[in-house]
């Protein structure tokens, strides 16, 4: 169950300046989303998705309008700041699964501590720990091509996790899967937020949108419908 506000937008824009031409891809976007919702961004190419998961993930300010995480002003932080509260707070998945071939699961998982002052072994315990979360520990010194695609998103997520962030966001994470291995990344994202983890998906797909609790659907830059599942929070 939600219980306190994690993230709010107040009349955010996001506007592009293509040689001559001022493109908006955000027109005035409000949302809050609390603490432990599990929520599905949706929408078609060029519908503003992309760049509202940007904002979230503060990987992009805004270009007009408030934007507070955890009471953080983030529209106002410069670079350093914005690092600082991604490394912090959010926790990102991507279609693909950016491992190092190189290096086994446990490494890769460690990858976000590697220039953090911590012990070896302690980053090694967390990311043994994370990736016991996404029932993966008997492979842990396994390398990316001796692992499934399942598998590999899975370390993918244990990375994410590595910091325990506030937030989730996982963007179209099933888009290189099978159907079959699709069904197993979405139950691990279910479990994972009936845990308690804050979990923003972004998805083209309405067949993977349902498995959220609320869905925002978005077009032209404009939020057209959020809904929430009966009796969810």
């Amino acid at each position: 169950m939600a219980v306190s506000k994690l993230i709010e937008l107040k009349d955010i824009y996001k506007i592009y300046q293509m040689s001559d031409i001022k493109v908006k891809a955000l027109d005035g976007v409000d949302i809050v989303i609390s603490q432990g919702e599990f929520v599905a961004l949706i929408g078609p190419s060029g519908s503003g998705k992309s760049t509202l998961m940007n904002i979230l993930g503060c990987l992009d300010i805004p270009t007009r309008g408030s934007y507070r995480l955890m009471d953080i002003d983030v529209e106002k932080a410069n670079e350093g700041k914005l690092a600082e509260i991604r490394n912090k707070n959010i926790g990102f998945v991507f279609q693909s699964f950016n491992l190092l071939n190189n290096m086994n699961a446990v490494d890769n998982v460690s990858l976000p501590c590697k220039y953090a002052k911590m012990k070896t072994k302690e980053v090694r315990k967390l990311a043994i720990t994370a990736l016991k979360e996404v029932g993966l520990e008997d492979r842990k010194n396994h390398r990316p091509y001796e692992l499934s695609g399942g598998q590999q998103q899975r370390v993918a997520f244990a990375r994410a996790l590595l910091n325990n962030p506030a937030i989730l966001l996982a963007d179209e994470p099933t888009g290189n899967l099978d159907s079959k291995t699709s069904k197993e990344i979405l139950n691990l994202l279910t479990d994972l937020n009936e845990k308690g983890t804050t979990i923003i998906l972004v998805t083209h797909d309405n067949r993977i949108a349902t498995i959220a609790k609320r869905k925002i659907e978005m077009l032209d830059g404009k939020i057209i419908n959020d809904t929430r599942k009966e009796g969810k929070s």
